[in-house]
């Protein structure tokens, strides 16, 4: 399905320059020195603050919209159901976080356990 909208080129532009990004991205991460740990850290923290900027320049107001749009809440609430449901979707990164931790941290303990 082809759409007659002016932007679809724009679309198909930007997203060809985002997957070229991704190439090169992994490109110079292969490229890098693997003992050097700030390195990947430095540009995997980019890319993690790129997605944040991206989550709250563009799908924050879509997301509090979409709220308001529902008919279930006015754009205050709507707002405050767009921040309540970011924030519980940071707690439960921060939990698998913590669990993927224990679980690596005991897999890592059981592989030593088993060396001796």
């Amino acid at each position: 399905m082809v759409s007659d909208d002016p932007n679809v080129g724009l679309a198909i532009g930007l997203t060809t320059a985002a997957g070229f990004a991704t190439v090169i991205g992994g490109g110079l991460a292969c490229l890098c020195d693997p003992d050097n740990h700030s390195l990947l850290a430095g540009c995997l923290a980019m890319a993690a603050g790129v997605m944040v900027y991206v989550s709250f320049i563009e799908i924050f107001p879509e997301a509090t919209n979409l709220f308001h749009e529902s008919g279930t809440f006015n754009s205050d609430h709507a707002f405050m159901m767009t921040t309540l449901v970011y924030f519980v979707g940071n707690g439960l990164c921060l939990v698998a976080d913590v669990l993927t931790q224990l679980w690596m941290s005991r897999k890592k303990s059981k592989a030593s356990e088993n060396r001796e």
